[in-house]
């Protein structure tokens, strides 16, 4: 019998609004429960059918991904019919790309895949848990965090409302630059035009927008469907793919007095170099609304909360 997760567990129930993504999950987990209750602890997320059936894998890779801020030692989804999809496309696609005579990965094979599903990794029956902590995806709206300390989380609209005038954003790194991600960050600007007889809009006047895909096959997707160009258009400025101003490398660094917001993992004091500017996160969505104008700012499509 395969041994039990011990501490501990989230469960979360309905679903989330219209604009609010994963980032936004897991950055209010990090707010909400900010006394390190999880520390050095393996999480196991929950849920009714219906309500992890209504969080897409990429929401769920940027929440898992992020455990380890929130200060545990790893974050497991289960294995359902919606991981076990998105796992056999990339199976089918690979096997598509060897067939074709392009490289493919060997990591997602269907007989891999096969055995992976017989034998999946679960908790035993009756497992204890050492805490059990539960999220309403209903309550929430999108949040930000920071500047600087990752455990302060704070609502959108709130932040909105003081007008924080930004110098750089990023849609950079592992956690929320997929093709998935770009596309949402380009369809802020796609939306824009709307309003713009058309043309895509370019980003604020005094704001750099620093983009670079997580690898280089997500790049690709991304300039497949036109979303890549699409930021490009409104000024964006390119990075190698992988990390960079994460960690403190490559160009568009954050400077003495500036405010960054950014769609990365980390933004403690030092990690984008100086420990004199201030450095926030969110999701790509947010990311882009606030480069194109300059503030702190959602995109067009949520909902804000009312009071």
């Amino acid at each position: 019998m395969p041994p039990a997760f011990g501490p501990p567990d989230v469960t979360f129930k309905g679903t989330l609004p219209k604009g609010v993504t994963g980032k936004d999950v897991i950055v209010a987990l990090c707010g909400l429960f900010d006394k390190d209750d999880n520390l050095n602890h393996a999480i196991e997320f929950a849920g009714s059918e219906q309500t992890l059936q209504s969080l897409p894998v990429a929401a769920r890779l940027t929440i898992a991904n992020m455990t380890t801020e929130w200060g545990a030692l790893t974050g497991l989804f289960p294995m359902d019919s919606v991981l076990q999809g998105w796992l056999r496309a990339k199976a089918t696609m690979s096997a598509l790309d060897t067939s074709e005579g392009r490289a493919g990965n060997p990591r997602f094979s269907h007989p891999r895949l096969d055995q992976l599903f017989e034998n999946q990794l679960t908790a035993e029956k009756g497992a204890q848990y050492a805490k059990s902590l539960y999220l309403d995806l209903n309550t929430l709206s999108p949040y930000v965090s920071g500047p600087n300390p990752l455990k302060v989380a704070t609502p959108l609209n709130v932040l909105e409302d003081q007008n924080i005038k930004i110098n750089k954003a990023y849609l950079v790194s592992c956690t929320n630059s997929r093709a998935s991600d770009l596309a949402a960050a380009a369809k802020v600007f796609k939306d824009a035009a709307e309003n713009n007889g058309g043309k895509v809009p370019k980003i604020a006047e005094g704001v750099k927008f620093y983009i670079a895909a997580a690898s280089l096959p997500e790049q690709q997707l991304a300039e497949e469907a036109g979303d890549w160009q699409t930021l490009l258009g409104a000024g964006a400025i390119t990075l190698s793919a992988g990390c960079g101003p994460c960690i403190g490398l490559e160009t568009g660094l954050l400077e003495p007095g500036e405010v960054g917001i950014s769609a990365t993992n980390r933004n403690f004091k030092g990690r984008m170099v100086s420990t004199d500017a201030k450095a926030y996160l969110a999701s790509p969505e947010v990311v882009a609304a606030s480069a194109l104008t300059g503030k702190l700012s959602g995109p067009g499509w949520y909902e804000r909360p009312e009071g």
